[in-house]
């Protein structure tokens, strides 16, 4: 179960794992360099969101960004470097600002079914 809401791009390159949320208006983004050359097509990378991620709402994640596992990026946060799991993170650049409540660890969900 992944849910991308309306108005959300997500790049080619981009990996989403399962039960992630994508909120409203989340930008991926895939090229570092915007360059003109054919060499830039080597060096596309997409972000990778890993297994229950939960990206808030106008958010903009950078060229190959590893959102790690139950990891929560606040609203309006521009992600530049990797998110470390069960971290929630916000601002421009985005910083951890504290670890993820343990109620709200995909674990710990009624739907939530691991696997074997």
């Amino acid at each position: 179960m992944v849910r991308i809401q309306t108005g959300a791009y997500v790049t080619a390159y981009t990996t989403v794992e399962d039960y992630v949320f994508i909120a409203p208006m989340v930008t991926t983004t895939n090229d570092n360099f915007m360059g003109r050359t054919e060499k830039r097509f080597q060096l596309k990378k997409g972000a990778i969101i890993k297994k229950g991620a939960r990206v808030g709402a106008n958010s903009v994640i950078l060229p190959g960004i590893i959102i790690g596992e139950d990891s929560f990026v606040g609203a309006g946060s521009v992600v530049t470097r990797d998110v470390p799991a069960r971290k929630l993170v916000v601002g421009v650049p985005a910083r951890v600002l504290r670890d993820v409540p343990e109620e709200e660890l995909l674990e710990n969900q009624t739907f939530y079914r691991k696997e074997d």
